[in-house]
């Protein structure tokens, strides 16, 4: 494949060795990156962010020498320092763009960070191929540096497969949600324990399944449609929510309302105790943690299954 361009992984994360290089499309490509990708991106932070640069794990090569049956595997040291990967493609960066989007719905999200784009082949400095268009989130890098690495396992990268290419071949039905996927992966850059995030993540929500009141409908119409159309819609998420792990025993209809009273009195600004009304949803962290959960595999399943989710919004 010809190279126009790399996009870098920010997310603290590993593969299994047996999947890389592992084919996205035709024209992207996920792998490790080269010595030479590595040392112009840690020049390229060291340039942008200069001394704030030093709060940042550089990216390594570092790796561990193992023998097996007589042959020498590579095994990747999962310590303190982190292993890089890259997405090569060749084309407009506009893929990628959508790819990191999407890369924010499988299990551990994966999180895009500087993306380059190679010139053309004769333009050289110091027998390196000049980039430009870098764009570098030095808080998520400083974020992630700090974290336990996480693998992504064989299935949730086939995951990300099929969801890109979802959208490659719906075009026209990725236009109606592509708003919401936006909204879901920039909300990332939100802090847990964010108000606004809870915000976010229930627009996203509503977006998906709940249509504005009717005329013969109360305001409370949007409550009550999110508590019957996602149980139903539960039941064809990707992975099942176990609601009982965030929450202490309490029937479905009742959290949702816990829940939408809660988001109520944020947008009004309006107080909340979560040691008095809301003790049973216990804090803001955990309620985004869950309702993150909830949007993500609903986003999923507008992807995969567009008309039943459309067709049940309009109910």
């Amino acid at each position: 494949m010809k190279l126009s361009g790399i996009a870098f992984i920010f997310s603290n994360v590993y593969f299994e060795e047996i999947d890389l290089p592992f084919m996205l499309s035709e024209n992207m490509i996920l792998r490790s990156a080269t010595s030479s990708e590595i040392e112009q991106l840690n020049e390229h932070l060291k340039e942008a962010y200069g001394s704030a640069a030093r709060w940042v794990v550089p990216f390594n090569e570092e790796a561990i020498e193992v023998e097996d049956k007589g042959t020498k595997k590579i095994i990747y040291a999962q310590s303190n320092k982190t292993r890089c990967w890259v997405i090569a493609f060749n084309g407009s960066n506009s893929q990628v763009f959508t790819l990191g989007k999407v890369s924010t719905l499988i299990n551990p999200k994966l999180q895009f960070g500087s993306t380059f784009m190679y010139k053309g082949p004769n333009q050289k400095r110091e027998g390196k191929s000049v980039l430009y268009g870098g764009h570098s989130q030095i808080e998520l890098l400083a974020e992630q540096s700090r974290k336990v690495s996480q693998k992504v396992s064989t299935a949730e990268l086939q995951k990300l497969k099929n969801l890109y290419n979802f959208i490659g071949r719906e075009q026209t039905k990725y236009e109606k949600i592509e708003f919401v996927l936006e909204l879901y992966s920039s909300s990332g850059s939100l802090d847990v324990g964010s108000k606004l995030l809870t915000l976010s993540l229930f627009s996203i929500i509503e977006s998906l399944i709940a249509h504005k009141p009717r005329l013969t409908e109360t305001l409370d119409s949007v409550t009550h449609q999110i508590k019957h159309k996602i149980n139903l819609l539960s039941k064809r998420f990707d992975n099942t929510i176990k609601y009982h792990d965030f929450f202490e025993e309490i029937g479905y209809p009742k959290l949702w309302a816990k829940l939408y009273g809660l988001r109520s009195d944020i947008a009004h600004g309006q107080k909340y105790d979560f040691s008095k009304d809301y003790k049973i949803l216990k804090s803001i962290e955990n309620v985004n943690y869950f309702l993150d959960q909830v949007a993500k595999e609903l986003i999923k399943l507008s992807i995969k299954d567009f008309d039943l989710v459309n067709d049940i919004r309009n109910c």
